[in-house]
């Protein structure tokens, strides 16, 4: 039975440059492989710690080797995730209804901004999993504090020598700069903003609004629908980099 839908999103990725991380996709392996040290190692070290299932407990109540083995399937997932929200955001891109002198949500508006709200979440949340990663393999402990930020002050303390490397350098290249988009700055920024106070849709509608009477060129709107999707496309090469910088660092510290 066919898919709805299914056809046109994967044909929409490769034109875009988004590869999904499956069975054939190189990340996947490595992801695996460069964690299997420090698998082993949580193996050997919990002991006589009780196994306690996912199911009815919290993702910190469980013991250090199975949050491992969520994080193994979950950091490619949220990379899947995202590609598809992209995917479907840009499916829908030529049907929305542009804001001009007057501004009427159609059905494309709806689905591609539903698209666009995912996504940005996503792209927010799969730092989060990175962090909790590198908080692992690095034995920080920092809990429910832990962030891409608060690692990557903290790494350095457990190994002095680490910021000579290539992987961390680009990990702290990108959150000294492309994670202020996602992040709190100044009470701003798209991470902040989304996740706590307004959606990207409701921005697009109540700047619309702020703007009425004037021409589109006249309304000064923060990120336009292509503009979003793009910044989405942008901030899934992040990740997917990111991703790979953090199991090198893995595969350092447990060779």
């Amino acid at each position: 039975m066919e898919i709805p839908l299914a056809k046109e999103v994967f044909e929409i990725l490769p034109k875009i440059g988004i590869k999904v991380i499956n069975g054939d996709h190189p990340l996947l392996g490595e992801l695996l492989g460069h964690c299997s040290g420090l698998r082993s190692y949580l193996l050997k070290t919990e002991g006589a710690q009780t196994r306690r299932p996912l199911l009815a407990n919290t993702f910190w109540d469980i013991i250090a080797k199975y949050r491992l083995d969520v994080l193994t399937q979950d950091i490619p997932k949220v990379a899947n995730q995202l590609a598809y929200a992209i995917a479907f955001a840009t499916l829908y891109l030529d049907y929305i209804a542009e804001a001009g002198k007057a501004y009427f949500p159609n059905a494309g508006n709806h689905f591609f901004w539903y698209h666009i709200d995912f996504g940005l979440r996503l792209a927010s949340s799969g730092w989060d999993r990175i962090a909790l990663l590198l908080d692992l393999a690095y034995e920080l402990n920092t809990g429910t504090k832990c962030g891409l930020a608060t690692v990557l002050k903290e790494i350095p303390k457990k190994d002095a020598n680490i910021v000579k490397q290539n992987d961390f350098k680009e990990l702290k290249k990108f959150r000294d700069n492309w994670f202020l988009d996602l992040e709190a700055n100044a009470g701003e920024g798209a991470r902040h903003e989304a996740t706590h106070l307004l959606s990207p849709s409701s921005r697009f509608l109540f700047e619309f609004l702020d703007g009425y009477g004037k021409t589109l060129d006249e309304v000064p709107l923060k990120l336009s629908p292509k503009t979003q999707r793009d910044l989405l496309i942008e901030h899934h090469g992040f990740y997917v980099s990111g991703i790979g910088n953090a199991i090198r660092l893995v595969l350092l510290r447990w060779p």
